[in-house]
């Protein structure tokens, strides 16, 4: 077991709507981070900063984004954690998720309806 429990936080300009760069900004900065990194924080709506238009840019619980926090804690060995906004049936949501090592996903806040 660590002693020590080595957190980053990422603080970044976004591309309003537009996951794909903000997701390639983000995973660049992350492979820069030290080795030892457990934990990386990432800004709330990460993939496409703050909208008006959430029903634009709402992912299903298996879309890109939720793989790539699972492929990025195996690959570098890490626990990461952001917040996204998500289709769950007929709403538009926001949730924080938190991948393990192992890919395991874990929905660790309330939804919270968007309108």
């Amino acid at each position: 077991m660590k002693d020590q429990l080595h957190v980053v936080g990422i603080q970044t300009d976004l591309f309003w709507e537009n996951p794909t760069k903000n997701i390639a900004a983000f995973e660049e900065k992350i492979n820069s981070l030290p080795e030892n990194t457990d934990l990386v924080v990432l800004p709330e709506m990460f993939t496409t900063g703050f909208t008006m238009n959430p029903k634009n840019i709402a992912e299903k619980i298996d879309g890109n984004t939720i793989s790539w926090l699972q492929e990025i804690a195996v690959k570098k060995q890490l626990a990461i954690t952001g917040s996204i906004v998500i289709q769950k049936k007929k709403n538009i949501i926001t949730n924080l998720f938190l991948c393990i090592l192992q890919a395991k996903l874990k929905r660790i806040l309330k939804d919270t309806l968007l309108p």
